[in-house]
């Protein structure tokens, strides 16, 4: 498993306790056997890099949490200079 920090901003990685929707990079869909060997263990994976509040709203929900796979801004890739 590689070792990462994952962004959890609004445009990034987050958590949606109301609806219990981890929302995720598309970089998990693309290369998840990377992280975890099965998409349901995602949540428990990347709850490890999230907030102290997030972190526990995911262990709450357990199995219940839904996945969303956000859009990919592939601006992200653009090295010309701002």
């Amino acid at each position: 498993m590689p070792s990462c920090s994952i962004s959890t901003s609004a445009t990034a990685n987050r958590f949606d306790a109301a609806t219990n929707t981890l929302h995720l990079s598309p970089v998990f869909e693309w290369y998840r056997a990377g992280f975890v060997d099965k998409e349901s263990k995602l949540p428990a994976y990347v709850a490890r890099f999230m907030n102290a509040a997030d972190s526990a709203a995911i262990a709450k929900a357990g199995g219940k949490v839904k996945i969303s796979f956000t859009p990919y801004d592939w601006a992200l890739n653009d090295l010309r200079p701002r």
